[in-house]
């Protein structure tokens, strides 16, 4: 078959006129628009580049984040436009910008990000940082590292800033806390430097050791049982000791023991000592020998006193030095904080203010990173020195010389009250780091129910124990008002026949003490604006009335028995039986007039004491419920020390024990170390039973 030809192919067209469907090129729609005069207004790029220009309305986040192609963005321009929206205050925006970037983007522009700018100001930069800090943490195919971020001074920055909302008087907004950006923050951080926290634990306790140390330049102890300030104190030794040394130069001359001028004897030079050759030794008489014992103990006398000074000295000397160290340190914190923290001016800043700020912060550092940080993890123990900042060990500080230690448990605990007031309770401690998991081993098991077996057995001893002294207390006083004295008169028995139920009204008086008048004391000290967030103070201050009280009375019972010995020149009290009986009376003529007798003196001891100590605070001279408290406390000590046998209060144990203390609500149950004693036990003689139970912090 032929095939056709070019007048066949003619003969038929491949398209009709007319019918445009058909065609290859369709035909131009008459209201078709040239595309040189598109416009972009409706376009989300444009609104992408509004804030480009300065008169343009800022688009809004979504229609921000809609316009970013953010994998075609070059480094150049991504670091542009951090940096803009940075100073344009647009951190949200940016911290979003930040994540959307891929990983070599943010890997090439991350040494050129101004990381000391977003850290020192903070917390405005928060989400930025929380940003790039995610963005390092959670790159792939490298380690995460965060020391080019410098993690340690976004910590410190944290703290700063905590520092300055503690300072402030009005409290933050809950939508402007910091708190929940900073946990992020710090989790991130935790996770990659662990070592950040005991660093910051570190840095917690050295301010508030400083803080302690700033208050231990109080009044110190003389031999003469006087308090003075530490200067004072040295002259009055120094001239103690000058005198006994020129007596003792007296002595030497007025017995002819050495000449006017010493005389250096040898073989080679001086005259030769003939009296302390050997062979003039042994032929000395009974009358030389007296002689020269008489002159020795003489001489002795004189010297002897000067021995016992030189120990005060000493402990003075050991007491002025302990002082320098502790400014050292206070200066060396506060130097190192002016360094750290430009807000902190060393001219104008009280000392103790800033550091305790400081250590706040520190704390609420701490607290935020217990609750950020992964259950797994090994902690670390921020209390570990607990007993070098212990607030009670502040009772004995310049204990080593003869001070009386009523105003060391005072002067030492105004420093730190206001330090732990402000910051958070024991009981906010979270003890769920420091509990092991728990797994069925049954030898382990074993062993446990062997031990609670030997705890069961203690326990039963213990109520035994008790339960025999309770018996022999009950004897004790069932025989009291039936045991005759010689020589008492008819008014003196029935006196002592009404005191058979006075020891328990008393123990329920010591209770009522503290369970109510303590807390009407507290009410008003809290009415004095100086103490009004003196919370530590106020509690120390209500404690050390009681043991001032009972040392004051304690020492007036003494001096008052010594007094009577002294006026019937009683020799041996312990042979002779007619001085028993005279001392048996003295202590029940005391014990019946114990609500009559005149403890004013004893009131006004303990309050100078506490003014003498407390100088800073002259309010308290003039607070009517303090001295209505140091009344009843003073009344009550000298009806429970005329007691027979008397009772004496106990706060030297630092290890807690069941039958001794009771814990405070804010206590660390499972810790045993005593931190602080709010309450002392009251003690039955002095091995006797404990018949109420002290109330401690551990």
């Amino acid at each position: 078959m032929a095939a056709p030809g070019l007048g066949a192919l003619n003969s038929q067209p491949v398209w009709q006129p007319g019918s445009g469907e058909n065609r290859f090129k369709p035909e131009r729609a008459a209201t078709r628009r040239n595309v040189q005069k598109l416009t972009w207004r409706s376009s989300h790029w444009q609104a992408g580049f509004q804030a480009d220009s300065v008169d343009a309305e800022p688009p809004s986040t979504q229609a921000r984040i809609q316009s970013m192609t953010i994998s075609d963005v070059s480094p150049g321009l991504a670091i542009r436009r951090i940096l803009r929206m940075y100073e344009s205050a647009q951190h949200k925006e940016a911290a979003n910008f930040i994540n959307r970037l891929n990983q070599s983007t943010f890997r090439s522009i991350l040494s050129d990000l101004p990381i000391e700018v977003f850290i020192e100001t903070m917390p405005s930069t928060l989400p930025m940082l929380e940003a790039i800090y995610a963005k390092v943490f959670l790159a792939d195919g490298i380690e995460p590292t965060l020391k080019p971020l410098k993690p340690d001074a976004v910590v410190f920055q944290m703290v700063k800033l905590f520092a300055s909302c503690h300072q402030d008087s009005a409290p933050l907004a809950p939508q402007d806390q910091p708190s929940p950006t900073c946990k992020k923050l710090l989790k991130v951080i935790i996770l990659s430097e662990p070592q950040l926290r005991a660093t910051i634990c570190r840095r917690k306790r050295a301010f508030d050791r400083a803080i302690q140390s700033l208050g231990q330049h109080g009044l110190v102890g003389t031999s003469d049982d006087a308090l003075m300030n530490l200067h004072d104190a040295l002259k009055l030794e120094f001239e103690r000791i000058l005198s006994q040394y020129k007596s003792a130069v007296g002595k030497l001359d007025e017995l002819s023991l050495a000449p006017k001028t010493p005389v250096a004897r040898s073989l080679s030079h001086g005259p030769a000592p003939t009296k302390a050759s050997h062979q003039r030794q042994l032929s000395l008489k009974q009358g030389e020998i007296q002689e020269r014992l008489i002159k020795n103990q003489s001489l002795l006398n004189v010297l002897y006193p000067a021995l016992s000074n030189h120990r005060n000295l000493e402990i003075l000397l050991g007491v002025l030095q302990r002082r320098i160290d502790f400014d050292k340190d206070v200066l060396f914190q506060f130097t190192q904080l002016r360094k750290e923290a430009k807000d902190v001016d060393g001219d104008a800043s009280v000392v103790s203010q800033a550091l305790m700020r400081y250590s706040w912060g520190c704390q609420k550092v701490i607290d935020l990173m217990k609750e950020v940080e992964p259950q797994g993890n090994p902690t670390f123990d921020d209390h570990e020195d607990d007993s070098s900042t212990d607030l009670s060990a502040g009772y004995h500080s310049d204990s080593d010389s003869n001070c009386a230690r009523s105003s060391n448990l005072i002067s030492n605990s105004k420093n730190v009250s206001s330090q732990h007031g402000s910051g958070p309770s024991p009981s906010s401690r979270s003890a769920s780091s420091t509990t092991p998991a728990v797994a069925w081993d049954p030898p382990n098991v074993q062993s446990e129910l062997e031990a609670l077996r030997l705890e069961l057995e203690k326990a039963r001893q213990t109520i035994n124990s008790m339960q025999q002294n309770e018996q022999q207390l009950k004897q004790r006083l069932a025989a009291a008002p039936d045991a005759p004295r010689s020589g008492s008169s008819d008014k003196s028995s029935s006196a002592n026949c009404t005191l058979d139920k006075r020891p328990s009204a008393l123990i329920r008086r010591y209770g009522s003490l503290y369970a109510q008048a303590r807390i009407d004391t507290l009410d008003a000290l809290e009415k004095l604006p100086q103490l009004s967030d003196c919370d530590e103070l106020k509690s120390k201050l209500l404690f050390s009335v009681v043991v001032l009280a009972f040392r004051s009375v304690q020492n007036t019972i003494a001096d008052m028995k010594s007094q009577v010995r002294r006026a019937l020149r009683v020799k041996d009290a312990a042979s002779d039986p007619y001085a028993e009986d005279l001392e048996a009376s003295v202590e029940l003529y005391l014990r019946s007039k114990a609500e009559d007798f005149d403890v004013t003196k004893n009131i006004q001891d303990v309050c100078q004491q506490i003014l003498a100590t407390l100088y800073d605070y002259p309010c308290l001279k003039d607070c009517r419920g303090l001295i209505t408290y140091v009344g009843d406390s003073v009344r009550l000590a000298w009806a429970l020390s005329t007691q027979t046998p008397p009772y004496r209060l106990e706060f030297e144990t630092r290890t807690f024990r069941s039958d001794y203390h009771v814990r405070f609500h804010s206590s660390n149950q499972s810790s045993e170390h005593i931190r602080t004693y709010l309450w002392p036990a009251l003690m039955e003689a002095e091995n006797g039973p404990c018949v109420h139970k002290g109330v401690v912090i551990t």
